[in-house]
């Protein structure tokens, strides 16, 4: 038999992360991903693959829950997330939980979490969990971290979810900044009835349309004076969303200081540090076309 490419090796190498039991990896087929045609993100992370020079790369890193808590990195097949290695690593009913999920834009901002308590859900008693059929992250208050990433002062932020649940308070769904100051940028929704969508930069813009348990697709722009929310291809929320301001850090699925409630579902979040105004149609296209949201 001739030679092949361990893909899964050629990232650990790359990226410095830990090869041990890379599982479901395999050569690159011909494929065209979003990042593709749409370049230059400072973060991406999917639970589909986005990245043709990605193909043959984890996409994430997973601890299931028994004896020993192992961790495997869990690949692609067919450009999605390989859910029957994930669910055999967990037979018997088993869950498992998200330590790392690998940032897909080459840039290497993988966001984890090393804390077991604070690790978001994946599989649930031997079964992937899934949001309108495809695989998804539950938050359950909890969060994945890159507390070194840097981002500009203009920034386009795409993000596929669900509000799980609604409540009295208020669900913050990314988090980046420095906590309870004007120098912080969020997204979630406000503790309002019914609750709206609201986006944070000093100055908050909040959206006239209700928050709901749908799947969603959400694209931000915080360009003050040209911000906007724009949900399931329809805008809802335009102005000043504040000053402009660069921040450090990343955090998905709850705010830093763990104070606000996170009840929801995750599936896609990338970054730009430019205005993607003129892709949008082309971006939010190839994400409908994938999830079927709208």
């Amino acid at each position: 038999m001739g030679n092949t490419i361990d893909w899964g090796k050629i990232h650990a190498l790359s990226y410095g992360h830990d090869e041990t039991n890379l599982v479901g990896s395999a050569s690159a087929p011909s494929f065209t991903g979003l990042l593709d045609t749409y370049s230059g993100a400072a973060a991406a992370y999917s639970l589909r693959l986005l990245s043709s020079a990605w193909s043959g790369e984890s996409c994430v890193r997973v601890r299931v829950d028994t004896t020993g808590q192992p961790e495997y990195n869990i690949g692609f097949v067919n450009n999605e997330l390989d859910t029957a290695t994930l669910e055999a690593r967990c037979t018997g009913g088993l869950d498992a939980y998200v330590v790392t999920w690998y940032d897909q834009s080459g840039n290497g901002n993988d966001v984890t979490q090393a804390s077991a308590a604070d690790q978001p859900k994946i599989v649930s008693s031997g079964s992937t969990l899934l949001l309108n059929n495809k695989p998804t992250i539950q938050s359950l208050n909890k969060r994945l971290l890159n507390n070194n990433f840097t981002t500009s002062v203009i920034k386009t932020d795409l993000f596929v979810y669900n509000t799980d649940s609604l409540n009295a308070s208020f669900n913050c769904y990314f988090d980046c900044g420095v906590q309870n100051t004007a120098n912080r940028s969020y997204y979630g929704s406000d503790n309002s009835t019914p609750q709206k969508e609201i986006m944070f930069e000093g100055v908050v813009l909040t959206s006239s349309a209700n928050s709901d348990t749908t799947q969603k697709l959400a694209f931000n722009i915080s360009n003050s004076p040209n911000s906007l929310i724009h949900i399931n291809n329809t805008s809802v929320a335009s102005g000043i969303s504040g000053a402009n301001t660069s921040f450090v850090g990343l955090s998905l699925g709850r705010d830093y200081a763990n104070s606000a409630s996170s009840n929801i579902n995750y599936q896609e979040f990338i970054r730009w540090d430019t205005d993607q105004s003129s892709n949008r149609t082309g971006i939010e296209t190839n994400i409908n076309d994938f999830y079927s949201i709208y």
